[in-house]
Order: C-alpha cells, then sequence, then structure tokens
C-alpha cells in the first residue's frame, strides 16, 4: 500500500512538467508547420540590425518565463522560433551563439521570480517564508541593477 501510494506521488508530481513540455513541444511543432520563424524573419527583414535580436530574444524570455513560470515551456516555444530567424537573419556564428544564450538565460528567470512557478510554490511552502519575501530576495539575484 505504501508502495502504491508512492508511485502515486511520484507520477502526480512529474505529470505537470511533463504535461508542460508535450504541451511546449506541440506549440513548436504547431508554430514550425505554419512556417512562424520564416513569417517572423522576412517581417524584420532589414529593418533591425541584427546584433540586437539577442537582447530582443532575452526580453522576450523572460516576459514568457516570468507569464509561463516553467522554463521548460518558455525553452519549448522559444527555441524553434528564434533559431530558425536568426539562420535566416545572419551566417555570423557570434550572434548565433548569443541568441541561444539569451534564449537559455532568460527562460531560466520565471522559474526563479515568477509567482506561479513551482519551484517558488515549493519554496515559499517548505520554508513558510511569505511569498512576497521569497519573490523579493530572489530578484536581487536575477535583476541586475
Amino acid at each position: 500500500s505504501s508502495g502504491i501510494n508512492a508511485e502515486y506521488g511520484g507520477v502526480k508530481g512529474m505529470s505537470e512538467p511533463v504535461m508542460i513540455l508535450v504541451l511546449a513541444w506541440a506549440l513548436g511543432i504547431a508554430m514550425n508547420d505554419i512556417h512562424t520563424s520564416q513569417y517572423i524573419a522576412l517581417a524584420l527583414g532589414d529593418s533591425m540590425k541584427v546584433e540586437y535580436f539577442p537582447a530582443i530574444v532575452c526580453l522576450i524570455g523572460y516576459a514568457m518565463s516570468y507569464a509561463s513560470g516553467s522554463a521548460l515551456g518558455t525553452q519549448g516555444i522559444i527555441f524553434p522560433l528564434v533559431i530558425p530567424v536568426i539562420v535566416h537573419l545572419t551566417d555570423d556564428e557570434e550572434v548565433y551563439l548569443k541568441t541561444i544564450a539569451a534564449a537559455c538565460s532568460s527562460s531560466v528567470f520565471g522559474n526563479l521570480c515568477s509567482p506561479i512557478a513551482d519551484t517558488t510554490i515549493a519554496g515559499v511552502l517548505f520554508t513558510g517564508c511569505p511569498m512576497i519575501d521569497h519573490l523579493k530576495v530572489m530578484s536581487t539575484f536575477c535583476i541586475p541593477l
């Protein structure tokens, strides 16, 4: 009985992150099927310096990860979009690396600073720390001033 309860608890604990990841992959596949990244690349054209693209990706990643509270979900959405766009816009490998780094680093922001992130909720519950205090502390580490 305790083994079954432990197994149920493990499956229950993993079901939400797995569903977020599966839905993010599905959204990425759908965006790929309708050629979203090609549309973005064509819409941008020469209207923006390609050197600004990593910063823009970083800001978008911050907003997406904060709104969703999920690093994996954000990565599942942002990577299928930005990698084809940057490949279409330039051949500069340094810009490729900066764009990928911006997508990775900004997606983690929501896990640390979003009030709906599972890690934030778990941290507050396990420590008994008020949510606002936890968010203030984590924000000092994540938001450069």
